[in-house]
């Protein structure tokens, strides 16, 4: 599989896509009006370039390490590294001596956010925020929403354009938040003051120094939070039942601790510690609105078999890597994989949607049925 397999024509809306030779960008075909889109990069070792663009720009680096230069300034960016990087900001990158750097880089309008949200992160200039180790939920965040966009805008099936701008106002967000953490760890100034909106402030506060302890919640209390904890987490995996919205799940336990602590304020001042009431009402609320939001992300923005096919590409793609398998037997996926393709009819349009897509291709080795992923999508490390 050294070339990308090609895209079929035999679909509406397909359009053939020629191989790719080495050192070019793929996946830069975003929005018709070429104000989003995602591309994948790589640098041979040793390799340097100038990098500037009238847009503004998210980089992922997913495998090597790459030195970066901006006014002076020198940084090194490791694997599982996101950077924002301003429009009209020029920036030298050079990979390091024998290591191969592959970037995904979204590329966007500043007009697609909220102008507050753009300019925030325009001054916050360039802050690298390391994803990797100990960090994994993290990096797993940040690594799907960049293949889930290359998916939506390499299958442009219905609603892609709606997913692409949603996952860019979901990693604006939270490069921002990321980034601020790491510039700035020092608890904000508060003037304390008798409006109900000051006394939430303080208690938030003070539970800053005190969330990780033990005597915030009773003891019913934090073993309710733990087990919602857990049950989410379960639940992230790949065919699970939040699989689609990682990112947005991967923040409610901590949603429901807060909401917990709003519900004790309000019922009992800020003596005392949350009680389990206050945290199970918390987790039916949190866990209702992260129902809606995977079923507007997961059934309203995009088809059934499309939601599917996604849920498929994580299952191969972290199979793969966790093996150091660039195949998987077709009877293992099926035994293995998510639920929903656990049937042949099911199994089958999965396949065809990401062989469409130029994420996979079936083949055989003897008398055995193979799915062979293209090589670019899991990087060096991984067998043939």
């Amino acid at each position: 599989m050294s070339d990308r397999p090609k895209i079929k024509t035999s679909r509406p809306g397909k359009s053939r896509v020629a191989p790719r030779r080495k050192g070019e960008a793929v996946g830069t075909a975003g929005l018709a009006d070429g104000k989003l889109g995602v591309s994948e990069r790589r640098l041979s070792p040793g390799a340097a370039e100038q990098s500037a663009d009238a847009y503004a720009r998210f980089f992922l680096v997913v495998t090597g390490r790459v030195r970066w230069e901006h006014a002076q300034r020198r940084y090194q960016l490791e694997p599982i590294t996101l950077c924002h990087v301003p429009a009209r900001v020029s920036i030298h990158q050079e990979a390091m001596p024998g290591e191969e750097v592959r970037l995904q880089v979204l590329r966007y309008s500043a007009g697609l956010l909220p102008p507050g949200l753009a300019n925030q992160l325009t001054a916050l200039g360039l802050v690298p925020v390391n994803l990797g180790y100990p960090k994994a939920s993290q990096a797993r965040m940040a690594t799907s929403i960049f293949q889930e966009m290359l998916f939506e805008q390499e299958s442009r099936q219905e609603g892609w354009e709606v997913m692409l701008r949603s996952r860019l106002m979901a990693i604006a967000v939270w490069t921002l938040r990321q980034a601020r953490r790491k510039r700035d760890r020092s608890s904000p100034e508060f003037e304390s003051g008798d409006h109900s909106a000051d006394r939430v402030a303080r208690y938030v506060l003070r539970l800053q120094s005190e969330i990780s302890r033990r005597e915030t919640m009773d003891e019913a209390a934090r073993a309710l939070w733990i087990r919602f904890h857990d049950d989410v987490e379960r639940e992230l995996r790949p065919g699970g039942k939040m699989a689609d919205v990682r990112g947005e799940a991967s923040k409610a336990a901590d949603n429901a601790a807060r909401m917990a602590a709003l519900f004790h304020l309000y019922a009992h001042g800020a003596e005392g510690q949350i009680g389990a009431p206050a945290v199970e009402s918390a987790g039916r609320i949190v866990s209702w609105h992260l129902f809606q939001a995977r079923g507007f992300l997961g059934e309203v923005a995009v088809p059934r078999e499309v939601s599917i096919a996604r849920r498929l590409d994580a299952w191969i793609l972290d199979r793969c890597r966790i093996k150091g398998l660039a195949k998987l037997p077709r009877r293992d996926i099926q035994n293995e994989g998510p639920n929903p393709v656990r049937t042949r009819a099911t199994l089958d349009a999965a396949l065809a949607e990401l062989a469409d897509a130029g994420r996979i291709r079936e083949t055989n080795e003897g008398r055995q049925k193979l799915v062979a992923v293209n090589p670019k999508l899991l990087g060096a490390g991984n067998g043939a």
